[in-house]
């Protein structure tokens, strides 16, 4: 199971990066472009969130404080909750 400093350090900038070049992508697509943005600024703030949820200690470091009331959860129970809830997610 990845620790939350190896996933924000080499997952979360992967993540990024790759949302990045999908954007500029879709942004040369043409009149196509406006609903894929949608989609896919819907998906990258679906991801943000639950990024943030499953990490409070990193949301309060980067502003966000909606989170204080929480800690990371490390349990197998809820990493295997994780793992039924996004079962193509490499979330561990």
């Amino acid at each position: 199971m990845l620790d939350n400093h190896r996933f924000s350090r080499y997952i979360l900038p992967a993540v990024v990066l790759a949302c990045a070049s999908i954007s500029l992508a879709i942004a040369q697509n043409g009149a196509k472009s406006a609903e894929a943005q949608r989609k896919l600024r819907v998906l990258e703030d679906d991801y943000w969130d639950f990024y943030q949820r499953e990490n409070p200690e990193a949301a309060t470091q980067l502003g966000e404080y909606r989170y204080n009331d929480r800690l990371s959860d490390y349990s197998l129970a809820h990493a295997a909750q994780k793992k039924k809830k996004f079962p193509h997610c490499l979330c561990g």
